[in-house]
């Protein structure tokens, strides 16, 4: 009877540094992503499937992991990123609304300025106009 107990006890950590290191494989290091993604999310080819394939993860693997770290999808984190860096390169450049889209990793000004208006409402030319006639209004 010692010896059976004995085996289970056996068993039961093997099973438990099993998993153990099981999940230490299928986590993400989220500073890891946060960083590459903050470095990357400007090129033409970046993307969720990209992103995954860096990290050596399927896509849903990934898309599941960073939602449970960062309570939002993967995919809303680089569309957020882009749509500060757009409001910042609006608001402090005269750069034209297609160099702006090729900044942050649009290839068609039109895609960009569509997802722009979903997000803040307005096109990113409203948002150049609103944010000048705000500046002169100060002065």
């Amino acid at each position: 009877e010692e010896f059976v107990k004995l085996i289970e006890m056996i068993c039961a950590n093997i099973i438990g540094y099993l998993d153990d290191n099981k999940k230490k494989d299928l986590s993400l290091d989220i500073n890891q992503v946060i960083a590459h993604i903050h470095a990357n999310y400007a090129s033409l080819d970046f993307n969720v499937s990209s992103l995954a394939d860096h990290f050596d993860m399927s896509i849903s693997n990934f898309s599941h992991q960073f939602k449970s770290y960062m309570n939002q999808n993967v995919s809303s984190y680089i569309n957020n990123i882009r749509i500060n860096k757009a409001k910042n390169l609006i608001t402090s450049t005269d750069l034209s609304i297609g160099e702006i889209a090729s900044e942050i990793g649009y290839s068609q000004a039109s895609s960009f300025i569509r997802m722009f208006k979903q997000a803040v409402g307005k096109t990113p030319g409203e948002y150049r106009i609103e944010y000048n006639e705000n500046i002169t209004k100060k002065e």
